[in-house]
């Protein structure tokens, strides 16, 4: 039989060649990289299969791979990736396939498509298509390799919000938002306070989903970073902020060292600062007789008390109050009216 034969299918009612007898007349053997042995079977092994071929001439040949096995897709963490067979020069070729990851095989994975898994970042994907001829002579076409990749970032279909009051002592709960593939995601936490108009501060500790307010947040902007993670994926960060929390409760007290003067002399007052929240407000107090102001100060940080001493008062009454500016973190406060009274003499 000439080679050219064997590429052309005989005609239906030819005979096919039994597996048995070919099992009695040849060798089995496993893939290998090269034809295997093959004893030629004499034409009387065949019986007539209606519809089928029948090569009785050279019913153990080997199939010779005329293009290789390929792969086809990318090679990213999740994407799936094809295996195309060779083109045998047998047309009774049966081809079976076996993924490799850095040359060892991959267990389960033996159909024509692969998915991409973590454990193949950068290593060396090959597929191997096993041509088979009635079960007997194999021939094995290994495909160029195909490096695994990190795959895409998952992709928010919302951005991360914060609720919660912003005020000191209450707690602030991240919702890291809505995302493909949500349920295979795990999420990291960071909360950042305000540092001046430009600047941000990392929060040390404060890496949970819930961040309970404090003292030192007063009056700053409040913002969560949150980390995305798929296993085999690039990680993605969202952001969410915040307006200013609000700021630190102040009270302040006045009193008069003396509550009745001569014109000739200065009235004194003490005014002390306080806070139901946390910790002593300090900073600049102002002493207003009606609209005029009669006296300025600076309270302690570590007492939260300042001394003033008034201008000089005509003589009269004089309800004077006391007015802390406030800061950043604490709240402006007054408090209630003291009277003097200014004698002529």
């Amino acid at each position: 039989m000439s080679p050219a034969s064997l590429t052309r299918r005989a005609p239906r009612g030819a005979l096919v060649c039994t597996v048995a007898a070919l099992v009695a007349a040849t060798t089995l053997t496993g893939p290998t990289t090269s034809a295997s042995a093959a004893v030629p079977l004499p034409r009387e092994t065949c019986v007539p299969v209606p519809g089928l071929p029948c090569l009785p001439d050279v019913p153990g040949a080997a199939p010779v791979a005329e293009t290789p096995a390929a792969i086809t897709g990318t090679p990213k963490v999740d994407e799936t990736l094809t295996a195309v067979e060779p083109t045998w020069d047998n047309p009774v070729t049966l081809t079976s396939y076996q993924w490799q990851r850095d040359g060892v095989d991959i267990e389960d994975a033996t159909e024509s498509t692969y998915v991409v898994a973590p454990d193949d970042i950068d290593a060396s994907i090959t597929v191997d298509a096993t041509g088979t001829v009635l079960l007997l002579a194999s021939t094995v076409s290994t495909s160029e390799p195909v490096i695994g990749l990190i795959g895409d970032a998952p992709v928010p279909t919302t951005s991360p919000t914060i609720s919660g009051a912003k005020r000191f002592g209450e707690t602030l709960s991240a919702d890291p938002g809505e995302w493909t593939d949500f349920s295979e995601l795990s999420f990291d936490y960071q909360w950042y306070r305000s540092q001046g108009r430009k600047n941000v501060q990392a929060i040390a500790g404060a890496d949970d989903r819930a961040y309970r307010l404090t003292a030192t947040d007063a009056g700053r902007k409040m913002a969560v970073v949150v980390v995305a993670t798929r296993a085999g994926h690039t990680p993605t960060t969202g952001v969410a902020a915040t307006g200013p929390v609000d700021r630190l409760a102040s009270e302040i007290d006045l009193t008069v060292k003396r509550a009745s003067i001569t014109r000739k002399k200065r009235a004194v007052v003490e005014i002390e600062l306080s806070s139901a929240d946390s910790g002593t407000p300090s900073g600049k107090v102002v002493v207003r007789d009606g609209g005029r102001k009669v006296g300025t100060g600076q309270a302690s940080a570590v007492t939260g008390r300042a001394t003033v001493r008034l201008k000089r008062l005509k003589p009269g009454t004089h309800p004077v109050v006391a007015t802390y500016v406030g800061t950043k973190a604490y709240a402006r406060a007054q408090s209630s009216p003291v009277t003097i009274t200014v004698t002529h003499d």
